[in-house]
């Protein structure tokens, strides 16, 4: 179909034009996928928490682009909400802030215990790999606003998989680690973006040259 709407273009430039129009929406011809959009939820049962945050592993499975979070806080006032990232485990790691950095922040208002609150955080990036991940709130309250579940647990899908996890009193332990718990929460992301521009130039230059050939 693509090559009868070309044969008639005699200007290559005018002809990769119209590739990009046509050919670039059409998925398979660039080789790739569309990006997808996934999520992954621990649990929401709460049972214990902690002013600050958690720290967990997470391993993406697929390339993923980090684009919101839902949290269990229990307060309705408004706080700040910061992500660190890790190479590898967090584990070992849960005071030394030197080999984490700060990949995402995002701000919000609690809904109260038992309930979802969605974070709206900085998109950032997760290639395949291992990752110690550090979710940490600033509510300027001191109770135990971050909830989470003693024990620990692993949740996964065909993207992402989970290894939960500390729960985290002061920026970076500075006051108390507690081990093993659970981080409530979700995590929502995408999976597998489109290909950019250069892919739709390789597409369109190689049914160029098709049509060229064909138009001798």
């Amino acid at each position: 179909m693509i090559r009868s709407r070309l044969q008639f273009i005699r200007s290559p430039r005018t002809a990769c034009a119209a590739v990009i129009a046509i050919a670039c929406t059409t998925v398979f011809l660039v080789g790739g996928t569309r990006a997808s959009a996934g999520s992954i939820t621990t649990t929401f049962a709460g049972g214990n928490g902690t002013p600050d945050g958690n720290m967990f592993d997470v391993t993406a499975l697929n390339p993923l682009q980090i684009t919101a979070v839902d949290m269990h806080v229990n307060f309705d006032f408004a706080f700040n909400l910061d992500i660190y990232i890790k190479p590898g485990s967090y584990v070992g790691f849960e005071t030394d802030p030197g080999p984490w950095t700060l990949v995402s922040s995002g701000t919000a208002i609690g809904l109260g215990s038992g309930t979802p609150t969605p974070v709206d955080v900085s998109d950032f990036n997760l290639p395949v790999g291992s990752y110690g991940m550090y979710i940490d709130i600033d509510s300027d309250d001191g109770s135990d606003g971050v909830q989470y579940t003693d024990g620990n647990s692993t949740y996964s899908n065909s993207d992402v998989q989970l290894d939960l996890g500390a729960g985290i009193w002061g920026d970076f332990g500075s006051i108390d680690v507690f081990s093993p718990r659970t981080w409530n929460g979700t995590i929502y992301y995408n999976v597998a973006p489109e290909p950019g521009v250069a892919g739709c130039a390789i597409a369109c230059l190689a049914i160029v040259g098709l049509t060229g050939r064909r138009a001798k």
